[in-house]
């Protein structure tokens, strides 16, 4: 059961990067909420930092046609610098 009711239906690693060397970072969650909707949630941890990021909706997963590419879209941008060295 999940904190505030619903249930967890699945868990599993994840990774940000694409590629067969590339370690898992993260973790995903598909929960189905006590109102009848469905959020995926996914947690990585990078270089110290956190991201979070979640899609929910009426019968969503983690490969339904909206929430894929939005998670699949996630890739970290290296920092500008914003003076010359």
């Amino acid at each position: 059961a999940v904190k505030g009711g619903g249930d967890l239906l699945a868990e599993r690693a994840v990774r940000h990067a694409e590629g067969a060397d590339a370690a898992p970072d993260g973790r995903e969650w598909h929960l189905k909420l006590s109102d009848g909707r469905s959020r995926v949630v996914r947690v990585f941890l990078i270089n110290g930092r956190a991201y979070y990021l979640s899609a929910e909706g009426p019968d969503v997963t983690p490969d339904e046609e909206h929430a894929a590419p939005f998670f699949n879209s996630f890739a970290l941008i290296p920092p500008r610098r914003m003076w010359k060295q």
